[in-house]
């Protein structure tokens, strides 16, 4: 119901009220109507976590760190993602980490739980290793959701919010689904040519904001391919935003094919969710075709700042964050960082 139909309703129910006063009751109805969308958006997910495949992962997470010589290396500074609690998996048990100066946090701005290390100057040495890890279980299950029980109509979706990306294949293929589908199967539309037009390679060169290297090349990892499927969802004004966690899909982090590549992409993941005004928040896997709405209990997020982990360090009076360098065809880190993501997991009770 919009805000002139609750006008309206009211100056007929109660002929005496004041305009101010209407006004006044208007934005307090709207305001219940909006609280009470943000619960549908809740109880949805709980409906789409139903029937569903669980699990319980005992999770290891181990970043290593070595000082590199003739870097004057004042501090280390090391954080550890954990997994946020939602309707489909659970906050993190037993949990445990070394070196025991380590300690949990939140960070309500970000929604971030995390565990946060620090090495100060008296305890480095060049070519020291500093081991940092954290341990814990967490539950989780699969969830899915039909969009053909999607209630969502374009005449839902503001013209407004609708941010052009400039890319003519971008926007053919944005009117072509508007035209066809639904909201919620033009988003199954837009996975649909994803997994079709680009190949997974996680050993691109461009960067994830480039979106036309991403389309003229057809290659990219799921950072890469979110990018896209943020770009097109943003030129219908689908509201979109990143998810990132874990995807537990190789119980050994350090031997997977993509640690050859990076030795912080095992096990790690970027997929979406999207906002649909009668459905909430669904989740999406833009690599997943037609079954985009289809997640598996392995995808576990974490918060919304960082991707599992996060370096930082201090060198001469200056803060930085590490970052890979992309050298002959190969990722590189000064501090021959590693990441390394394992895992054992039991079958579990739906909830």
């Amino acid at each position: 119901m919009n805000q002139l139909n609750v006008i309206t309703k009211f100056r007929t129910a109660l002929p005496g009220m004041c305009d101010p006063c209407v006004v006044v009751l208007t934005m307090f109805v709207s305001a219940l109507i909006s609280s009470s969308n943000f619960a549908r958006a809740q109880s949805t997910a709980k409906r789409k976590a139903s029937a569903a495949e669980a699990f319980v992962y005992d999770v290891t997470m181990l970043t290593t760190v070595r000082i590199p010589e003739g870097r004057d290396i004042e501090q280390l500074r090391v954080w550890h993602a954990l997994p946020t609690k939602k309707p489909w998996s659970s906050d993190v048990s037993e949990l445990a980490w070394r070196p025991r100066t380590g300690e949990r946090q939140f960070n309500a701005a970000e929604e971030s739980h995390h565990v946060f290390f620090q090495r100060a100057t008296s305890k480095l040495r060049a070519g020291q290793r500093c081991d940092f890890q954290t341990k814990f279980k967490v539950f989780s299950q699969s969830r899915d959701f039909d969009p053909r029980t999607s209630k969502t109509r374009w005449s839902h979706i503001s013209s407004f919010d609708a941010m052009p990306s400039g890319n003519p294949q971008i926007r053919r293929l944005a009117d072509s689904l508007r035209r066809e589908r639904t909201p919620a199967e033009a988003i199954v539309g837009i996975c649909e040519m994803i997994r079709r037009d680009l190949k997974y390679d996680a050993s691109v060169n461009y960067p994830t904001s480039d979106v036309d290297s991403i389309l003229k090349f057809g290659r990219g990892h799921c950072g890469h391919k979110f990018r896209i499927f943020r770009t097109v969802c943003e030129e219908l004004g689908i509201p979109v935003r990143r998810a990132v966690g874990m995807s537990l899909r190789s119980p050994d982090g350090g031997a997977c094919r993509l640690y050859s590549i990076r030795a912080d992409y095992c096990n790690i993941h970027t997929w979406a969710e999207v906002f649909l005004e009668k459905d909430g928040w669904v989740e999406v896997e833009p690599n997943g075709g037609s079954n985009a709405f289809r997640i598996p209990a392995s995808y576990v997020q974490n918060n919304k700042w960082f991707q599992n982990y996060s370096v930082w360090f201090r060198e001469n009076g200056q803060e930085h964050h590490h970052e890979w360098a992309r050298r002959s065809g190969a990722n590189h880190s000064d501090f021959q960082l590693s990441n390394v993501i394992s895992f054992t997991k039991r079958r579990a009770s739906p909830r």
